[in-house]
């Protein structure tokens, strides 16, 4: 057992060492490029203020830390929904994803879909043309390998986006390992996008996330991650925690608070069975673009 545990573990840290290099030569201006990497998925983990790298165990962990798919129980399937409302200057940004746990291993599959629909085009002399968007995707292949206190996963990124009438294609690689120190303290850490590029010339910035989630009490979770995005000299803190309240026999009310890098976050979230519906409020991180609230179907069977 912990021969294998310790190849889990070398395993991802070989991978997230990969990453060193990647950022090295990640030395142009592109930090901005397809936001919907670095916005967050699933509303639990954004009314907690994205601080979701340590507890991720659901189809979510695909996006933000492959490794946290293994924590499943053992033929669990979880299917992952999120739809996005309030979004100004008609942005739109929605997720699916789905998980399997089999004996030795997880796999799932995810889609992140977001943009801009009708932006007004003009021609040279400023007369109003065709409408039209920008419309990104990324679809995303995990596997998850582990023991029972440590685990390591990996995904395969596909990229796509269309801007007017030009379309770019890429693939990058995430990365990520969580270690179970006591049954209250979990720590992660994840790197995305690892050699992630649109093309030949717009290579996506390497994304940098540790963590930690810890339970103090049942149904009561915390979470503490630092984030740094390659070619951003800012440090992110994302904290953020959540309490639940049984009001039946399999049912459960939750009530939750973060900070996503300075901005609030809150959220609810109510279980029933196997169905889970979230709710976050969030702010966006330039002021001028609001508020916006998103809501999430979580199903586990």
């Amino acid at each position: 057992m912990f021969r294998k545990g310790s190849l889990v573990l070398l395993a991802g840290i070989a991978i997230l060492a990969m990453a060193a290099p990647v950022w090295a030569a990640n030395n142009d201006d592109s930090q901005t490029a397809l936001p919907l990497l670095r916005t967050g998925v699933d509303a639990r983990a954004l009314g907690m203020g994205n601080a979701y790298v340590g507890l991720a165990n659901d189809a979510s962990a695909g996006y933000w830390n492959p490794a946290g798919l293994y924590w499943m129980n053992e033929g669990q399937t979880s299917l992952n929904t999120m739809y996005t409302a309030g979004l100004s200057y008609d942005r739109f940004h929605n997720y699916i994803g789905v998980a399997h746990r089999f004996q030795t291993m997880a796999l799932a599959a995810s889609w992140v879909n977001a943009g801009v629909r009708d932006v007004q085009g003009y021609d040279a002399s400023g007369n109003p043309t065709t409408t039209s968007g920008e419309f990104d995707n990324v679809f995303i292949a995990s596997m998850a390998l582990g023991t029972d206190r440590a685990a390591f996963g990996f995904s395969l990124k596909g990229y796509t986006q269309n801007l007017f009438s030009e379309s770019r294609n890429g693939l990058g690689l995430d990365a990520g390992v969580q270690l179970k120190l006591t049954d209250m303290v979990m720590l992660g850490a994840a790197v995305q996008d690892i050699g992630g590029s649109l093309g030949p010339s717009n290579q996506l910035p390497v994304d940098w996330r540790v963590g930690a989630g810890i339970r103090p009490a049942e149904h009561f979770n915390i979470g503490l991650d630092v984030e740094k995005v390659n070619l951003n000299d800012h440090m992110m803190f994302h904290g953020g925690a959540e309490y639940g309240v049984k009001f039946g026999d399999d049912a459960m009310a939750m009530l939750r608070a973060g900070v996503n890098d300075s901005h609030f976050t809150a959220g609810l979230g109510v279980r029933v069975s196997k169905i889970e519906a979230n709710y976050a409020f969030t702010s966006e991180s330039e002021e001028t673009l609001g508020n916006s609230h998103r809501v999430s179907l979580l199903f586990n069977f």
